[in-house]
């Protein structure tokens, strides 16, 4: 394709370039008429020169986003979890594989989400710490002979659980956990964040755009749901309403749940 690069005191030259390739959730444009600026030639604040300042701009798609074909290895610990098992339902829709899960009594279940030929198999944490890290080095040595995953989910968030996703990651990868960790140990280029759910209803701008994603992706969802690509987590209705939650708890505290949600319906509550 051709651009154009404009360098100081509005010089500009014609090249060639390659044609670039969508990133996730954007688009490549053949531009068909483009806009001029007044900014396009102030280039003093530009920390590089030359470049191309074309934005202002109208067109065909070219290529839109589609789910990679680049194996991408991913950890997720706690696959059983509500949380985890939509992650490996979402990662397996954009075709991120190969997924090495963790988890335990409910091997079988996230066993049925996981797709073997795709390098994507399950490791059993009953092993011990020792006997997990060399399940999980097994499992990406036979996907592929990959050593490293680009990014970790903790579902669990405990020291242990943490530490043994953070001595999986790439240098720089990213590791997402639902709980504050306390003095992880990252090594640089690595990073790790908090994701919540109360993070989509934040206004204080935190996290620019989060609002934004949650709206798109709850469309998608419900899209999922509609035509089958997406489906929810497996639950146990616990009775006695508002007075089920100490119960509730208490299961979840003895780690009785086993790839399960459990839900309580309000009505049932005595006195209401």
């Amino acid at each position: 394709m051709k651009e154009v690069l404009v360098y100081e005191g509005a010089r500009t030259e014609v090249v060639e370039s390659p044609i670039p390739s969508a990133e996730v959730g954007k688009v490549v444009i053949k531009v068909e008429v483009s806009g001029t600026n007044p900014k396009d030639w102030k280039t003093w604040w530009v920390p590089e020169l030359p470049i191309n300042m074309g934005d202002d701009i109208a067109g065909t798609i070219h290529e839109p986003w589609t789910a990679t074909n680049v194996p991408t290895p991913l950890l997720i610990y706690g696959g059983s979890s509500a949380v985890g098992a939509f992650a490996i339902k979402l990662a397996s829709a954009s075709n991120l594989h190969p997924i090495i899960a963790v988890a335990g009594a409910s091997i079988q279940y996230v066993s049925s989400l996981l797709d073997p030929t795709k390098g994507d198999a399950v490791v059993d944490y009953r092993l011990g710490y020792t006997g997990l890290q060399a399940g999980i080095r097994s499992a990406l040595s036979n996907a592929g002979d990959f050593i490293h995953v680009m990014a970790a989910l903790d579902t669990i968030c405990e020291r242990q659980s943490a530490e043994l996703c953070v001595s999986f990651l790439e240098p720089q990868a990213k590791l997402a956990h639902v709980l504050p960790l306390a003095n992880l140990q990252l090594l640089e280029g690595q990073t790790a964040d908090m994701v919540r759910i109360s993070t989509i209803h934040d206004s204080s701008g935190e996290k620019p755009g989060t609002r934004d994603f949650a709206h798109i992706m709850m469309q998608a969802f419900t899209r999922g749901l509609e035509v089958g690509w997406f489906k929810g987590h497996p639950y146990t209705h616990v009775p006695g309403g508002l007075y089920s939650v100490g119960k509730i708890l208490g299961d979840l505290k003895s780690g009785k749940a086993s790839a399960t949600k459990y839900v309580f319906n309000i009505c049932e509550t005595e006195g209401i």
